[in-house]
């Protein structure tokens, strides 16, 4: 009988299908700063087991697997339709064409690999805030931050499965060295969680929406300033876009520092150029 290992990412990160030496491999580049770090913890047997905060300079995280019963990356409709992709390329959905990533990235970002999961979407924005049930991401086309489009709800966390065959284990290392290991045909779940419960102020005042860390590690081959940020509906009427993309109502506020989103990069390009 197969053991189900459970794999939850949420906080702000990015998410893409690698191939790595002749095997796809699922990849999260999680940024982190002096607010943000990819803490992990694992559930087994009723209780959360801490283990510690990964995220510093050049750090690499793994996850491998024993008597996996599949060794293929796959995920579900629901993944490819609401994970928010930065190089989405449909004609309905302007995002980024491609995306580069910036020097000294491994200086602020943390790469996860995990082989042979599957991923689905944990939760999705509407679980926040049950008030307020549509949130939406908006397009920052130029420095007054008008938004150009709307989209409403959105996956705000993943979660993968591993199936283990008998004997099989789930371990989890980094440049340190092993720091998990499950026991032989026991369930358990694994916790990646690059959140944080603080608002990031900037010195003029403002607020740091969390969704700025990814710009702080990728941006567009000719490096423009459009950028996608997490905006609510609590406070502001939703705009209305005339057909030359004029806004007949004030656009929504963003949403102070949270909530963060994983985020896919389908581009191949793009992927090519990602660690």
């Amino acid at each position: 009988m197969a053991t189900t290992i459970n794999i939850i990412i949420k906080g702000i990160g990015i998410c893409y299908l690698k191939n790595v030496q002749g095997k796809d491999v699922f990849r999260v580049l999680f940024p982190f700063n002096e607010c943000h770090s990819v803490k992990f913890s694992y559930e087994t047997g009723g209780r959360t087991v801490f283990v510690g905060h990964l995220g510093k300079a050049k750090s690499k995280i793994e996850v491998t697997a024993t008597s996996a019963a599949s060794n293929l990356a796959s995920v579900t409709e629901q993944f490819r339709t609401e994970v928010f992709d930065l190089t989405a390329g449909k004609a309905e959905l302007t995002t980024h064409p491609q995306i580069y990533p910036k020097a000294g990235l491994d200086e602020r970002g943390v790469v996860l690999t995990i082989p042979s999961v599957s991923f689905d979407v944990r939760h999705t924005l509407r679980y926040f805030d049950v008030n307020s049930p549509e949130k939406m991401i908006i397009y920052v086309a130029d420095s007054d931050g008008a938004p150009d489009q709307i989209i409403n709800d959105l996956a705000h966390s993943i979660t993968g499965q591993i199936l283990l065959g008998a004997g099989g284990t789930v371990s989890v290392k980094t440049d340190e060295g092993n720091i998990f290991t499950s026991r032989p045909d026991s369930a358990c779940t694994l916790i990646f969680d690059n959140d944080c419960k603080e608002v990031t102020h900037k010195p003029d005042g403002s607020y740091k929406n969390d969704m700025e860390m990814l710009y702080e590690l990728v941006e567009e081959p000719g490096h423009t300033t459009r950028k996608f940020f997490v905006s609510g509906r609590e406070k502001n009427p939703t705009p209305k876009i005339e057909a030359a993309g004029t806004f007949l109502t004030e656009p929504p506020q963003l949403v102070q520092g949270k909530p963060c989103l994983i985020v896919k990069v389908s581009d191949t390009d793009s992927i090519n150029r990602l660690p």
